[in-house]
């Protein structure tokens, strides 16, 4: 699962809670590692057995005699092929006993890289082999097989688990937390849980973080102290958003993401699909549609509206092609031009009562209403800044073409195919993606700003002139 979706925590109040009691009703040890203080494989099995050791020193009914001999040979040996013999002996006579161990590998990520075939190889030994059969349970980002090194060959440690995604919360979930947090020392409407819910998501670590400094800083109207937090957290949520992203980014999902959520799609499989939802970082939404190719399939939104708009940020911010950055800051500006020439500057307000473009208006505001609420010291005054090339030539420049027609020259229809071409390479170009492209779609990209630029250019020089 996600990094703070409370995968210690399970581990901890299932088991590190009951470990007296488990090892005094039924025989069996609870041990916990932090994978991620461990510096190689070798430190990792001495460690096994040196926290095992210590447990059976101090428990009366195992004689400590019994494996003190084996400990010392283990401390002492030279050579590892002797070392991992030595650590299987003595798990074998530790099944002897009537006793058993569970040991709690958190962190479990950081084997990456550590951990050759041989060491995963030597772990599905110990765990699986009747002579030994340790129990584990690790705790990681990643899957199993995910962390196993590909040398050409698997351990098929990974198939000797269950696994367990742990996600968002529920609505259940939701409903019970609110019960249990604020009791009856703080009421809170259903307006209340949801400009709350809207910021931090069904994510609980955030929906804590929220919480607790709502409930340290409560003023006397609960408004006005959401609204208080939400300014006094933001960096922090930021920061948490930013390590989810960072951890997509690193299994090659951030750009899935930015295309299921911020659309448009244009080279996702739905396994990769899957993996999103796996996460609970996205759920298919009952209102929300994206295009793939000219059909309209169920969208989906992800944990939370905040979150929706860090992604459309974060797709603003994305290096992209400098001939295509300027191509687009150029046709905004031209399309400004023409509005405010025409309707003035306060465009919007006369450009809505035209044909259909009251709900292209309200839909702009909307998207501009959400990055201001997430984001109230960096979002665009702009409405064009939400807007991208195929829809400025959809929405405004077909409005009028005989004014752009003397920016552009040509045919409408003719500039159509050159928009929709441009459409086409946009994301691939945002999301870093060039290499998706054909080489003649790429070249003719090219050719189509370079046009774009030179024409606007020799306008606005005419224009100057005159």
């Amino acid at each position: 699962g996600l990094p703070r979706i409370g995968k210690s925590s399970l581990a901890w109040n299932a088991l590190m809670l009951e470990k007296e009691k488990l090892e005094e009703e039924k025989n069996i040890f609870v041990i916990r590692l932090n994978m991620g203080t461990l510096t190689d494989s070798k430190v990792f099995f001495h460690k096994l057995i040196k926290e095992l050791h210590k447990r059976i020193k101090k428990n009366a009914d195992l004689n400590f005699d019994d494996f003190k001999a084996l400990y010392e040979e283990l401390e002492t040996a030279k050579h590892e092929s002797e070392k991992f013999d030595l650590i299987e002996e003595y798990f074998q006579e530790f099944r002897d006993t009537q006793y058993r161990v569970i040991y709690i590998l958190d962190e479990f990520d950081a084997v990456r890289n550590k951990f050759s075939v041989g060491d995963f190889q030597f772990l599905r030994e110990l765990s699986y082999n009747l002579d030994t059969e340790i129990c584990l349970v690790t705790i990681s980002r990643r899957t199993i097989k995910e962390l196993e090194p590909m040398e050409g060959t698997l351990s098929n440690f990974y198939q000797t688990f269950n696994d367990l995604y742990l996600g968002m919360f529920s609505q259940n979930d939701l409903d019970e937390y609110w019960n249990r947090f604020f009791y009856d020392q703080l009421k809170l409407s259903d307006d209340d849980k949801k400009e709350i819910t809207n910021f931090s998501g069904r994510h609980p670590f955030l929906l804590d973080l929220f919480n607790f400094n709502l409930f340290n800083t409560e003023l006397d109207d609960i408004r006005k102290s959401i609204l208080e937090t939400k300014k006094n957290i933001q960096l922090t949520i930021l920061n948490n958003y930013k390590s989810i992203f960072d951890l997509l980014k690193e299994e090659g999902l951030d750009s899935k993401l930015l295309q299921v959520i911020v659309g448009p799609v244009f080279d996702i499989t739905r396994s990769e699909v899957e993996k999103l939802e796996r996460y609970d970082i996205i759920r298919k939404s009952h209102n929300k549609l994206f295009e793939v190719g000219n059909v309209e399939l169920a969208g989906f939104e992800s944990f939370s509206v905040d979150f929706d708009q860090y992604l459309r940020l974060v797709i603003r911010d994305v290096p992209i092609w400098d001939l295509w950055s300027e191509t687009e800051l150029m046709l905004r500006n031209i399309v400004r031009t023409w509005l405010v020439e025409r309707y003035g500057e306060e465009w919007p307000k006369s450009f809505r009562k035209l044909k259909k473009k009251e709900n292209l208006i309200v839909k702009l505001e909307e998207m501009q209403s959400r990055e201001k609420k997430s984001f109230p010291d960096t979002y665009s005054t702009d409405l064009l800044d939400f807007t991208y090339p195929a829809e400025l030539f959809n929405n405004f420049m077909t409005v009028e073409w005989s004014w752009f027609e003397k920016v552009f020259k040509g045919q409408k229809n003719d500039w159509k195919l050159k928009f929709d071409l441009l459409a086409k390479i946009r994301n691939p170009l945002a999301h870093n993606k060039v290499n998706l492209l054909k080489d003649f779609e790429r070249d003719d990209a090219k050719g189509f700003c370079k046009e774009i630029l030179e024409k606007i250019e020799l306008w606005e020089k005419n224009k100057f002139k005159e």
